[in-house]
Formats: C-alpha cells, sequence, structure tokens
C-alpha cells in the first residue's frame, strides 16, 4: 500500500525504479549505494549470458522518469529522443568513471525504459571537448538526449556483459596500461593447443583490422608430410601489425642498469598473405606447387607474408626462409607472438586462460 506521506513525484519514482530492478534482476546481482552521495541509483553485477554465475562485470544506472504528460507518444516518435536536465558535475563523473553508466528513463508513456551509455551520449552531442573545466562557464545543468530508439529489452540487456573494465593501476607499458604485470617483451610463450592458438591469432589480426579474408589451399604451400596443421590466408590490414624478433630483445640488467635493448621489429601492413601454422612438425617441406602459387599471391598484390608458428621462433627461421626468402623478412614464433597477445589487452583478457608460458618476466614499476 502507497505510503501516504510520499509526495505523488516520490511515489512514481518508487513505482519504475521497482519495476526497472524487476526487469534486470534476472540479469545479475543487484548493488546498492546506502547513501545518495554516489549520484548512482543502482549497480549491476551481470551473469554470464544464460547461466547464473556471475561474470565480474558491473554496469551502473541512473534513473529518471518523464510523465505522460510531459512526454507524449506523439513527442518521442517526433523528435527521436527524451531530452532530461543533469547536472554537468554529474555528466563528467559518470562520464569518467572507470566502468559504464547507464542513463536510464522510464517513458510512462510507451510504459518503456530507454536506456543510454552516457559516454555514447555524451561523445554524440559535445564531443571531446565536454570535460574540459571551462566548456560550459557557470552553467550547472544540461539536457542529455536518450534515443528513442534504445529500449532497454532482453537484446540490450544481453549485450550488457559485453562492457568490461580492467586494472589500470599497475606499471604500464611505454605510458599504456595493458591490466596485467606481465613484461610484453620478455615473455615468451610455451606451445599452445592448436585450437587455441588458432583463436588467439585470429583475434590478433581482427584487433589489426585484417578485412576481405580469402582461405587458401595450404597443401599448395607446405607439403602435408608428417604433423603438419596450417592454414593460408589473404587479406588487407588496415592497421599497421608489428612484432619483434625476440631473441634481438635484452631480457638481463648489467652492472650499471643500462637501458636494455628493446629488439629490432617488422611490421605489415595493407594487403598481406597470412600462414597459420597451428601445429608444427619440424622439418616441414615446401609443396611441389609452392613456387607457382606464391607467384600467384605476388601477382595479386600479396608480395608480403606473416607467419605464426605455434612453435619455438629459432627452429623456424631455416625453414620459413628458404619457403618464403624475402617475402616474410622473419616468421613469428611463440616467443615473438607473446608481445602481440601482451599489448594487445583484450585479446590477453579474453584468452589468458588458455595460455602457457615457457618464460615470464614480470614488471614491477
Amino acid at each position: 500500500m502507497p505510503n501516504p506521506q510520499l509526495q505523488p513525484e516520490e511515489l512514481f519514482e518508487d513505482e519504475y525504479t521497482a519495476r526497472f530492478e524487476s526487469l534486470v534482476r534476472r540479469r545479475g546481482l543487484l548493488a546498492n549505494f546506502r547513501r545518495d552521495r554516489a549520484r548512482i541509483d543502482v549497480g549491476l553485477m551481470l551473469n554470464q549470458l544464460g547461466t547464473l554465475e556471475l561474470s565480474g562485470r558491473k554496469v551502473w544506472f541512473q534513473l529518471k522518469g518523464v510523465h505522460r504528460e510531459t512526454v507524449t507518444a506523439e513527442k518521442l516518435a517526433r523528435t527521436g529522443h527524451v531530452g532530461i536536465s543533469v547536472r554537468i558535475a554529474d555528466l563528467r563523473f559518470w562520464y569518467a568513471a572507470p566502468e559504464a553508466t547507464y542513463l536510464v528513463v522510464y517513458v510512462e508513456a510507451i510504459d518503456v525504459f530507454l536506456a543510454e551509455d552516457v559516454r555514447d551520449i555524451v561523445d554524440r552531442q559535445w564531443g571531446v571537448t565536454f570535460l574540459m573545466p571551462d566548456r560550459f562557464g557557470s552553467q550547472e545543468t544540461i539536457t542529455a538526449q536518450v534515443s528513442a530508439d534504445a529500449v532497454l529489452d532482453d537484446r540490450a540487456l544481453d549485450s550488457l556483459v559485453s562492457h568490461r573494465s580492467m586494472r589500470i593501476d599497475g606499471p604500464a607499458f611505454r605510458g599504456r596500461p595493458l591490466g596485467h604485470r606481465l613484461d610484453p617483451l620478455r615473455c615468451g610463450l610455451a606451445e599452445l593447443d592448436p585450437d587455441v592458438f588458432d583463436r588467439v591469432v585470429d583475434d590478433l589480426l581482427k584487433a589489426h583490422l585484417l578485412f576481405n579474408v580469402t582461405e587458401h589451399d595450404s597443401t599448395r604451400l607446405i607439403a602435408t608430410v608428417g604433423d603438419q596443421r596450417v592454414r593460408v590466408l589473404t587479406g588487407t590490414l588496415y592497421t599497421t601489425y608489428e612484432y619483434p624478433f625476440a631473441a634481438s630483445v635484452e631480457i638481463g640488467f648489467g652492472p650499471d642498469r643500462a637501458p636494455r635493448q628493446e629488439g629490432q621489429f617488422f611490421s605489415a601492413l595493407g594487403q598481406v598473405a597470412v600462414v597459420v601454422h597451428s601445429k608444427v612438425a619440424l622439418p616441414f617441406h615446401a609443396s611441389g606447387d609452392a613456387p607457382a602459387f606464391l607467384t600467384e599471391l605476388s601477382d595479386d598484390g600479396f608480395e608480403q607474408v606473416l607467419v605464426f608458428a605455434n612453435s619455438p621462433e629459432l627452429p623456424l627461421l631455416r625453414h620459413y626462409r628458404s619457403l618464403l626468402g624475402q617475402r616474410c623478412p622473419l616468421p613469428q614464433g611463440l616467443e615473438s607472438i607473446s608481445y602481440n597477445v601482451l599489448v594487445a589487452t583484450l585479446v590477453y583478457l579474453d584468452h589468458q586462460e588458455n595460455l602457457r608460458w615457457d618464460l615470464l618476466n614480470y614488471q614491477f614499476k
């Protein structure tokens, strides 16, 4: 029974808050602040999709409501958004928060919740200057526009689990927080399960925007002798893929702790052929059709070749240099691939439980 001491606006707020919590409760564990100083109404630690197991990922929600007299269904359809007045200081607080904060609006006229990530709202309306202290002068409030298309339905709730945050208070690599303490230049992967290796390489290529991918018959390049597992791809890299020659990286410290050599780097950009050698048996041999196949690739513009091999690096050199020549200045083995995995934080986080290591060095500063 409603509390007669509450004002109508408080009753409205209590009603839509209860309905919101009922809507999201099955998706995770609710977290509430005992005091309003946090400027956030409710948080949700999300379940893994389709299970009751917690994912460890959290999102936060600030709830607002608009009466049917304020925003009608016709007005919403006409404008395409709901304007909500918020304090600029609060919006900056949510925008800069390390975890996703959603501005949620209950629209009474159509009985739905609209919800948008505060960062999406701010970037769309004001851009990167929003956080500048003098951007709005002495103005204290601002109107944030929540899109009418941002309905908080089952599909939208499922997408929340894609949000992730990471620890950035540890040591950084060249000013970049990585979310782990491992030294990217001085660690080495052990041989991985071939399926895991394939997924790691695919995610590295995706992270570097390899598009227009075509898979070719790998037996035209490497003979199917011994226990080999090989894929040959072609595509276009839209960002530079850079990798080190791991054997040229200085591992230890000298007596004077002089700067350590970080080794020789190679890179690829644009049209590339990619060899993914996820199960390696040495020695391996070129197919009899390899010269013709490589000529065809060159004629099609694929003169650069990247090699990813699930094997220590040095034993690969002779075999791949004989096979590919200058098309591939250095095949990547496990020691070199370690660098790319460790600096691609999202790739590392997605696969960390399946990675195995032969060499581990930690950063502590």
